[in-house]
């Protein structure tokens, strides 16, 4: 299990208050039989408020994933890897996203 937060800060000369940023993160890996592993993680970025037109808003658009997957060692030097990740905005041109994603790793 790991977790993380990073918060980030602009100072900008056209508005009266600093951008902010903050991102957070939690994921969990677990290994079910020899060779096979489970994980899951969580992410969240969100951002501070400005003044707008019509009043405080955002300055982009929070954003939250989603993601699950699983690897598979069949031997040493390999691994096999999917996962599903699902991104969520509460704004922009494209507001949900899935993405189906696969990868084979091969060392020697």
């Amino acid at each position: 299990m790991r977790s993380e937060a990073i918060w980030s800060r602009w100072d900008t000369p056209a508005l009266a208050r600093a951008l902010q940023a903050l991102g957070l993160t939690g994921e969990v890996r677990c290994k079910l039989v020899p060779g096979l592993y489970g994980a899951a993680r969580i992410d969240h970025l969100g951002f501070s408020r400005i003044d707008g037109p019509g009043g405080p808003v955002s300055w982009d658009a929070p954003v939250w994933r989603g993601e699950a997957g699983a690897g598979y060692t069949p031997f040493r030097h390999a691994l096999a890897k999917v996962s599903y990740q699902r991104n969520w905005r509460n704004g922009g041109r494209v507001q949900e996203l899935g993405l189906a994603i696969g990868q084979l790793v091969l060392w020697f």
